[in-house]
């Protein structure tokens, strides 16, 4: 369900807010970190490996990204990259910043932008991944 915001104007329109300032954001966000927590417990349980290592993902704010870093055992890498004006989720182009070009998903999307994960993190442009099975647990189906 998507919220709207009114924008006052002499011809009373209605406009959707994508970014931050919506307060459904926060929502939408908590949901697509869920869905990134089930990706990475299910791919620890894949490779026993990783068991030790507490693998998690974590979201760092910054002014306009919010940067997901894949930790374990100390080390870090990116995993990918949020944008907090439409919710875009971007591939990273190096450890600080996302590609701006082709956004991977949204988490606006019905799929909450899932279905661009895979196991390591952001797909590369036109990858899918099959995550719906994820989306049918966060909407509790």
């Amino acid at each position: 369900m998507l919220t709207y915001k009114n924008k006052k104007a002499d011809d009373n329109l209605t406009t959707f807010i994508m970014g931050s300032d919506n307060p459904e954001y926060s929502v939408r966000f908590e949901k697509f970190m869920q869905a990134v927590e089930i990706l990475n417990n299910e791919h620890v349980q894949k490779w026993k490996h990783l068991h030790d290592r507490n693998p998690r993902v974590e979201a760092t704010w910054g002014k306009k990204y919010i940067k997901l870093t894949y930790r374990e055992s100390g080390h870090g890498r990116v995993y990918g990259f949020v944008d907090m004006t439409n919710g875009n989720i971007l591939y990273p182009a190096g450890y600080n910043q996302p590609t701006k070009k082709n956004p991977r998903g949204n988490i606006w999307n019905d799929d909450y932008g899932v279905n661009c994960l895979g196991s390591y993190g952001v797909g590369y442009a036109g990858e899918r991944f099959r995550n719906d099975w994820i989306v049918e647990i966060l909407n509790g189906e």
